[in-house]
């Protein structure tokens, strides 16, 4: 693996505290390792309080430049911070490593206060990555039109977006008619999203490397609904009953789109490269399972 001369850093939004304490010392690290240091231009105005002096040495381009522009991204902020750069780019080949400033960090798997410990290595070439794929969900309406698709790497919902009222969910696999949903809503996730709203639903932890969706009834208000696993490439519908109103549909808990009674949703796995994620040597997927949820010893 080569070694990296362009790097764009990309931070969590509207903090700055956090990043006063070490982002200097990591930018004048970089920029002594003779590595071109980009921001996005938006961040001209945080920077000059956080790193005023660096400013003359920094780099500031546009998202849609940043394909051409770099050869590695560093994410500092929690797993939305990744989940929401990756939405937005689209499609990316440099790959990513995530700092997490969050409260969870399973996406983001190197801590603030040891990722230093790696870098060396990282910026060296020496460094492996795991490859994190988005689904997509399109909406349609009655004519069969789309009128709205995006792509979610943990899950989708749909849900009610106003005060505790069930909802009727029609739900399809691959076309046939699966379950009828009363509840606060569905969730359809990711084998990576199953640690996220599926599992404080109750749906099962899967591990990421198992290729599935899942399905989980959000407070359903029946006896027998319970979470089932369907492999990645079902087609999975949901259709609103005509006694529901409100109904949004939320992307990884960052976009949402309103609903209305005749609008059907679909999800599908698309031909999507995916995106390269820098991994921790130093943890497994295990190892971050009992950190952070058998143990709770979240960072």
């Amino acid at each position: 693996m080569t070694k990296f001369k362009n790097i764009t850093l990309v931070l969590k939004p509207n903090i700055i505290k956090d990043f006063t304490q070490f982002l200097p010392d990591l930018i004048t690290y970089l920029l002594n390792r003779k590595i071109a240091v980009h921001f996005f231009n938006f961040e001209k105005e945080r920077l000059q309080v956080i790193a005023c002096d660096l400013l003359s040495q920094i780099n500031f381009i546009e998202k849609t430049d940043i394909n051409h522009t770099s050869d590695l991204v560093i994410v500092l902020g929690g797993d939305g911070t990744l989940i929401g750069f990756c939405r937005d780019i689209g499609k990316m080949t440099a790959p990513i490593f995530g700092i997490n400033l969050g409260k969870l960090g399973f996406l983001t798997e190197f801590s603030k206060n040891d990722f230093m410990e790696e870098l060396g290595n990282i910026l060296n070439g020496k460094y492996q990555t795991r490859t994190m794929k988005p689904h997509f969900a399109s909406v349609y309406n009655k004519d069969n039109k789309e009128i709205f698709s995006g792509l979610f790497f943990n899950d989708m919902v749909v849900s009610n977006d106003s005060i505790a009222r069930i909802i009727r969910i029609s739900v399809l696999i691959n076309n046939e008619h699966l379950f009828n949903v009363d509840g606060d809503g569905l969730i359809v996730s990711t084998s990576q999203g199953s640690t996220a709203y599926s599992l404080s639903a109750g749906g099962p932890i899967i591990h990421p490397s198992v290729n599935a969706l899942v399905l989980t009834p959000v407070c359903a208000h029946t006896l027998n609904s319970r979470p089932i696993v369907v492999p990645e490439d079902t087609i999975i519908q949901t259709a609103i009953f005509e006694d529901s109103n409100n109904v949004v549909l939320t992307l990884d808990g960052q976009l949402a789109f309103g609903l209305k009674k005749t609008d059907v949703v679909k999800t599908h796995n698309p031909k999507h490269p995916g995106f390269q994620i820098i991994t921790n040597p130093k943890r497994t997927y295990l190892s971050n399972l009992r950190e952070k949820f058998i143990q709770g010893n979240r960072l």
